[in-house]
């Protein structure tokens, strides 16, 4: 191989490698249009796909037979901040999605506390998200997915998943089980 012969493969090499780079650029470019990263999020749909993809986790978590106490600490750190953000960027936390994530880390709260864990610094953040809310009075007063559950220990679901009721939980007026 000559050095004419070398030096144009070294070309052809260094042309083709920028296309290349080009066309990833390219393709990074259009991803970046239509994706995000983290709580990198444009609009409300993208912070519900996160926030709804982290309280979906948490759950995961509590539903294993082998619960761990404490687990998931980095997945509740990254739910609280997409929530947070979520709240900056000015929108409603009257919404079904924002309200399962509170009642997953009220959940996960009580939990952990059932095992003895302390969790004083996620319920001080939750309340702080409580009270950064848009809704009059609060998410606490949401019907949608109440995080005192006490309430509500004295219904029999079992009957009205048997008879086909459907609770109303979106009404004004109160709520009548029954069919």
């Amino acid at each position: 191989m000559g050095l004419l012969s070398g030096i144009q493969k070294i070309k052809r090499n260094f042309n083709s490698r920028r296309a290349v780079n080009k066309g990833t650029q390219a393709y990074a470019a259009r991803y970046k249009e239509y994706s995000f990263f983290g709580t990198q999020c444009r609009d409300e749909r993208q912070y519900e796909a996160v926030i709804t993809r982290w309280y979906h986790t948490i759950e995961k978590g509590l539903a294993y037979e082998n619960f761990r106490p404490g687990f998931g600490k980095n997945n509740i750190s990254s739910l609280t901040a997409a929530m947070e953000h979520y709240i900056k960027a000015g929108y409603s936390t009257d919404t079904f999605f924002f309200q399962a994530a509170l009642s997953a880390i009220e959940q996960y709260i009580q939990k952990n506390r059932s095992y003895g864990l302390e969790t004083l610094e996620l319920e001080e953040k939750v309340d702080k998200v409580k009270l950064a809310g848009t809704k009059p009075g609060g998410v606490e007063q949401s019907l949608l997915f109440p995080l005192r559950r006490r309430m509500y220990s004295s219904w029999d679901t079992k009957n009205l998943s048997r008879t086909g009721t459907v609770c109303a939980a979106l009404r004004t007026g109160p709520l009548i089980l029954g069919r």
